[in-house]
């Protein structure tokens, strides 16, 4: 089970929930919302996500014509990789915020 349908995501190991022969669906899916990386992905997008590794790397951002490509681009290298698990807890604020709208904007 993948956490998302994109282009990329086959290739992204990070995007891959696990086997639905060996566990529940609805485990598989619930845990996806306790993985930052995943919520970083959903609430801010794979584009803010390649953007601000690549500016806290010195690198400037390229620019793709899909946001696939921003996705597996932030996960090509163990450089990139490490990156985000250092960043990922000042995220937390932005994720979080982001993540109350998508909500308050879906009960609605």
């Amino acid at each position: 089970m993948l956490a998302c349908c994109g282009l990329t995501s086959e290739y992204n190991k990070f995007l891959k929930l696990g086997n639905l022969k060996k566990c529940n669906i609805n485990h598989l899916y619930d845990a996806q919302f306790e993985d930052l990386y995943k919520l970083w992905l959903y609430t801010l997008g794979p584009k803010h996500l390649y953007e601000t590794i690549s500016i806290h790397l010195g690198h400037k951002p390229k620019n793709f014509n899909h946001p696939c490509a921003y996705c597996i681009e932030s996960v090509k290298n163990e450089e990139n990789v490490n990156t985000i698990k250092g960043l990922i807890e000042s995220q937390i604020p932005g994720i979080l915020l982001k993540l109350n709208s998508i909500n308050l904007i879906s009960n609605i």
